[in-house]
């Protein structure tokens, strides 16, 4: 068997963009090979769909996953309740190829997960663990930013601090030593969940001759949510991922009767303190901060398998600042963001 998957959006303020394009080789369920562009197999919630993800978007451990790449791995599930998958990649973002071949950037990334509900063949519960691992080099090539350029709150509003970029120096080593690892917890019965994940991404190099910098980025999130029309989320979880949440009785507009309601709350946490005197070569500029963390309250409303609303209140709060600690938003200094998301999600 072989199946391919294929998605591409259109982003309207620049040129149009691949997003997801690959192959995908099923002639053995236990060892699959898929070779193209895809997401990597890194992070529980990165490879939740957007469709189906929990709140309006996802947590400040997402500024640290293994982005969508171009690349081969194998993968699958040789046993019930268990999946792994382990893919080599070119270690370059979503669309990009390696640019400064001085440097092997390519990374090796592997992801594996247990279902122990699954394995004790029980389908009312998940008691989902999974680690993860993302390895390789990246080029000191005086554009080069750690995870993913400036740090935006979860709101996607005030960016709270900004990426260190590393120049080249002459006689020295021009790689960084990226190492990322992630572990994840996932836990429902009927109605409730409770799911949290831990990233850490280490960055070593030479900052000088004589200088070595070992720095540590760390995020986290822990969330629970609870639908109150009681659909259970076992129902959403298969190898590995949570998928879509489906009401047990689609909304009917006459009668304003059906779907699903469903409320929750997540903190999260984003560290990368490492990186304020990282031997002279942290964080530039005035008014940014290294640390910050978020508490979202959310409720969601699914109507049936294809349309959902989504309400979050979002409050970050900015700690360990550069200089003077201040983020400009609107004009006006501020040490913290609230923010109210909406959102109406058609997906066919």
């Amino acid at each position: 068997m072989i199946s391919y998957g294929l998605d591409s959006i259109t982003d309207f303020s620049s040129a149009n963009k691949l997003d997801v394009a690959y192959l995908n080789i099923a002639w053995w369920k236990p060892a699959q090979i898929r070779i193209g562009q895809y997401k990597q197999p890194f992070s529980l919630e990165e490879l939740t769909s957007s469709n189906n993800i929990d709140f309006n978007e996802r947590s400040f451990a997402d500024v640290l996953h293994a982005e969508k790449q171009a690349g081969a791995m194998v993968h699958g599930a040789p046993v019930k309740g268990f999946t792994y998958a382990l893919s080599l990649a070119n270690g370059e973002n979503q669309n990009s190829r390696e640019t400064d071949v001085s440097v092997d950037a390519k990374d090796i990334i592997g992801r594996a997960t247990v279902n122990f509900a699954e394995l004790m063949e029980n389908k009312e519960m998940v008691m989902h663990v999974g680690g993860a691992f993302a390895k390789g080099d990246i080029a000191k090539n005086g554009s080069t930013q750690f995870f993913g350029g400036n740090v935006a709150t979860e709101a996607r509003g005030a960016q709270f601090m900004t990426t260190p970029t590393i120049a080249p120096v002459a006689g020295v080593d021009g790689s960084i030593d990226r190492s990322r690892y992630n572990g994840e917890l996932a836990l429902a019965h009927g109605p409730f969940k409770v799911q949290g994940q831990y990233i850490n991404a280490n960055y070593d190099y030479d900052a000088t001759a004589i200088t070595n910098v070992d720095a540590d980025v760390k995020s986290y999130y822990i969330q629970a949510l609870w639908t109150l029309t009681g659909e259970s989320h076992a129902s959403r979880y298969k190898d590995g991922v949570f998928g879509a949440l489906k009401p047990k009785n689609n909304f009917n507009p006459e009668t304003l009767s059906g779907g699903a309601w469903e409320a929750g709350i997540r903190y999260s946490k984003f560290d990368a303190s490492d990186f304020k005197n990282a031997n002279g070569t942290g964080i530039s500029g005035a008014g940014k901060y290294t640390e910050a963390d978020a508490l979202t309250l959310g409720l969601k409303f699914v109507a049936n398998a294809h349309v959902r609303f989504l309400l979050d209140y979002v409050k970050t709060d900015f700690e360990n600042p550069v200089t003077n600690g201040v983020v400009t938003v609107n004009g006006k200094n501020e040490d913290s963001e609230k923010a109210i998301l909406f959102r109406t999600q058609f997906a066919f």
